[in-house]
């Protein structure tokens, strides 16, 4: 009985010291795809004044002084999952009356209600990156590294706009 505990407690120490032993005819598992979905929904548009998008800094002031509580009126925000960064997007168009053209704002963040009320017109806005076509096919791209917070809002035309972002691997632009 001796030699055998002495041979286990060998055996154990053998595994402990020698990295891998154990592991020796085990396959290595692959990495799982990083795919990001969100659907959402974005009522009523809220354009620029130059057509030149929506305004999604509408949104983010509106979120910061609510705690979030307007998501989904004149947009929709949701984090970015940062498995993402630097993998391509689609955000598909799926509904909505009129001429719906939804766009798509990347924030670093969205501040606080102390940027909102000591700078009401955001000359003080965090990074953001937005992809912004005059079309209703949607957006298409990569995700900005950095970039924890989106915003899809609606430029004018449109109403009840419905959407699909799906990012990460294996996304392509249709």
């Amino acid at each position: 009985m001796k030699k055998l505990m002495t041979l286990a407690l060998a055996g154990m120490l053998v595994v402990a010291i020698v990295p891998g032993a154990a592991e020796a005819g085990k396959k290595k598992k692959k990495a799982k795809p990083v795919v990001q979905e969100v659907e959402g929904s974005v009522p009523l548009p809220a354009p620029f004044t130059d057509d030149s998008g929506c305004y999604a800094g509408l949104h983010r002031r509106g979120s910061i002084v609510s705690g979030g509580q307007v998501n989904g009126v004149i947009g929709y925000e949701f984090d970015v999952d940062k498995a993402t960064w630097g993998k391509p997007f689609a955000m598909e168009i799926t509904g909505g009356q009129g001429t719906v053209d939804l766009d798509i704002y990347f924030y670093s963040e969205f501040g606080t209600v102390d940027d909102v009320v000591g700078d009401p017109l955001g000359a003080g806005a965090p990074y953001t990156v937005s992809f912004n076509t005059r079309d209703s096919e949607g957006e298409f791209g990569e995700v900005p590294a950095d970039m924890n917070k989106v915003i899809v809002c609606m430029m004018a035309g449109g109403f009840e706009g419905t959407f699909k972002y799906t990012a990460g691997d294996g996304v392509k632009a249709p």
